[in-house]
């Protein structure tokens, strides 16, 4: 896929217990994490922020930028099914070939095998999983991510041409009986991940372990 470097560390998990907070120590953990990165020899590193306030946070104090972004979508059924699209289980190394495909024109970052199979096993552990989605008409297979949550069914990431996304995740919430949920797509409506190093224009991310 298309990428303005090469490999890249995902720093993640970052936090500070409550108590500790207001000191200092999530920068300086933050900044050493990414010093390290560097002396590993990786030009630029990668987190997401866990809410919308920390992306400041991370700009001033540990010198990220935005970068990464996706649109998310809240989708009801409203008694609409996808009769001419069929879901699928696939497995992550099939997962993460069809994804590439999918990402081929966009700067994003490419997940190993290893990380399409954690991904898959935060999925499973909900009741959700990997998927592969096929709509009549339609000559390109369609990724998903899909994850059981509190609040309903969690699509962390569609990848499917535009104009299939709301039909496919309708077939999404018929598959698992649900009438509503959120659903990420690669997109600008929003930040999400951000980048060590300043990157013109924008990447995607997708999913963050989250």
């Amino acid at each position: 896929g298309k990428s303005p470097v090469g490999k890249s560390p995902y720093i993640y998990g970052v936090g500070v217990l409550p108590s500790f907070r207001g000191k200092g120590f999530g920068a300086e953990i933050s900044r050493a994490v990414t010093m390290h990165c560097l002396d590993l020899g990786y030009e630029m590193s990668v987190i997401v922020p866990a809410d919308e306030g920390l992306f400041d946070f991370y700009k001033n104090y540990a010198g990220y930028s935005d970068y990464f972004t996706v649109n998310e979508h809240k989708i009801k059924t409203e008694g609409r099914v996808s009769p001419e699209a069929t879901v699928t289980g696939i497995t992550p190394k099939e997962y993460g070939k069809l994804r590439e495909r999918l990402l081929s024109d966009l700067n994003h970052l490419r997940f190993s095998r290893l990380a399409c199979s954690y991904l898959n096993e935060l999925c499973v552990s909900t009741g959700g999983g990997l998927y592969k989605l096929y709509q009549n008409g339609f000559s390109d297979m369609a990724v998903a991510a899909v994850e059981i949550g509190e609040k309903g069914l969690r699509v962390k990431e569609l990848l499917c041409s535009p104009d299939q996304t709301e039909y496919l995740a309708i077939a999404l919430l018929n598959a698992f009986g649900y009438h509503s949920g959120t659903v990420r797509t690669p997109g600008r409506q929003k930040r999400f991940g951000m980048s060590s190093i300043r990157i013109q224009g924008s990447g995607y991310f997708g999913f963050a372990f989250d």
